[in-house]
């Protein structure tokens, strides 16, 4: 279990709390995460470096664990919900390495740049179509995407999907 750093707080319909190690971001009376979940991301904070987008703060653990690798040079963090933000942004406030923006991950935003990475987590479970959306709108700006929960068997995950190969060239930032 990936260590916490996010105070408890309740911000509106958002909820962030504890239960022993466990620490849950709660959406009404659904956990929404929970820091158990760093097995899901292993791979990918295995493999990215360079420039890395992540759409979905959650308890902020993938930008908090990537922020400590050399290799990873910055970590743009879109997250919709402003409460998200508000209960999980001050424990990145000395973090030089993550910038969080609050955006809808569906929609592109060219001027952040190219990204070397990318990883999508913005639902309970991924539907199929909004996986292939959000990787579709992300395609022009990033060399690889990862998607948590799409497809159990055969993750999304560090598939350099063709839509990127040719999409995505430069290396510059915003």
């Amino acid at each position: 279990m990936q260590k916490c750093n996010v105070p408890n707080g309740v911000i509106g319909d958002w909820e962030v709390c504890r239960e022993g190690d466990l620490v849950i971001l709660m959406h009404k009376q659904d956990a929404w995460m929970d820091n158990g979940e760093v097995v899901d991301h292993r791979d990918f904070v295995a493999n990215a470096s360079g420039r890395i987008l992540i759409t979905g703060l959650g308890l902020g653990l993938i930008a908090e664990e990537l922020s400590g690798k050399p290799e990873v040079k910055e970590i743009i963090v879109l997250e919709k919900e402003p409460e998200v933000i508000a209960l999980v942004a001050p424990s990145f406030a000395n973090n030089k390495k993550v910038k969080i923006i609050q955006a809808d991950a569906f929609v592109r935003i060219p001027e952040l740049g190219i990204f070397d990475f990318a990883w999508h987590d913005i639902w309970l479970r991924t539907p199929a179509k909004e996986a292939v959306k959000i990787l579709s709108v992300w395609a022009p700006s990033c060399r690889a995407q990862w998607v948590w929960d799409y497809n159990k068997n055969k993750r999304c995950e560090y598939e350099q999907c063709e839509i990127n190969t040719t999409s995505a060239k430069s290396n510059s930032g915003p």
